[in-house]
């Protein structure tokens, strides 16, 4: 699998570096996406993809807000928010024919960002709509070798949990797409590599806590290491883990009442992936 074939080009967007997000092939995964502040883009800037071309503009001080998908002058499709974050063309379906990319974003410290993607045939299809909320940034590899991309997201549906607050919460966790039946599925357990790297990231985090109650970014790691872990069906070992390092029964406690909420977010976490209708 390439690298992206067209993309918003520095000179385009006013940027040090491109706005394509896409990488080459597989290899390492990334860290998990953080949020994105609100990008300084100098439309108009266009991409070929295609039959298609997408065109940011409506500008508001230096950032395009609109863009506009076309088909030989036509307009087919456009999207509107306060900011266009990124668009990219590449073959995400494994069909030979290209896919529009584009994550547009709202504003705010911490908020929110939505990554969509169409089919572009004789009319563009909107085969995702995901909203990243906090979790901003998307990457698209080929994690397996196997010609089809995967489109490595962020996770935000910890972030702020319980008495959380943002920085100390595990507010990106990885979620890895994959393409079937026309639609995108949560396949993160497919790849575990970005979820190790997490766990990895997680357990450096952990350090032995008073006997009172347990910091709040302590807690943050320990909640993101038994989260992840929850996900690769290591649950039990990542107790472990986090018993012999942080060695606060308060914590554990505390882990054993929200491992419930934990089950219902990592079942529910691939249902942000479908598309309206789907």
């Amino acid at each position: 699998m390439t690298s992206l074939s067209r993309c918003l080009t520095a000179s385009q967007v006013g940027l040090a570096a491109s706005a394509c997000w896409v990488l080459a092939a597989a290899g390492p995964y990334p860290r998990a996406a953080t949020p994105n502040p609100p990008p300084q883009l100098n439309p108009p800037g266009r991409v070929a993809c295609g039959a298609y071309e997408a065109i940011t503009t409506g500008a508001v001080g230096l950032r395009p807000t609109r863009l506009l998908l076309q088909r030989q002058g036509r307009l087919m499709t456009t999207v509107s928010d306060y900011a266009i974050a990124g668009v990219s063309c590449e073959d995400l379906t494994g069909d030979g024919e290209p896919e529009l990319v584009a994550r547009t974003f709202t504003g705010g410290a911490h908020c929110c960002e939505t990554v969509r993607a169409w089919s572009l045939r004789d009319k563009p299809r909107l085969i995702l709509d995901y909203a990243a909320g906090n979790a901003g940034g998307v990457s698209v590899r080929d994690l397996n070798a196997d010609g089809r991309a995967e489109l490595l997201l962020g996770d935000d549906g910890l972030a702020y949990f319980d008495d959380l607050d943002y920085t100390s919460s595990p507010s990106s966790l990885p979620l890895v797409a994959c393409f079937a039946n026309e639609s995108f599925r949560d396949c993160t357990t497919e790849h575990p590599g970005a979820l190790h790297d997490a766990a990895a990231r997680f357990r450096e985090r952990l350090e032995p806590s008073a006997s009172g109650a347990a910091p709040k970014r302590v807690r943050g790691a320990a909640l993101g290491l038994f989260a992840v872990s929850l996900l690769l069906g290591e649950e039990d070992r990542a107790r472990q883990a986090i018993q012999e390092a942080v060695q606060n029964e308060k914590l554990m406690g505390w882990l054993d009442r929200v491992t419930p909420r934990l089950r219902v977010w990592a079942e529910a976490r691939g249902r942000k992936l479908k598309r309206p209708g789907s």
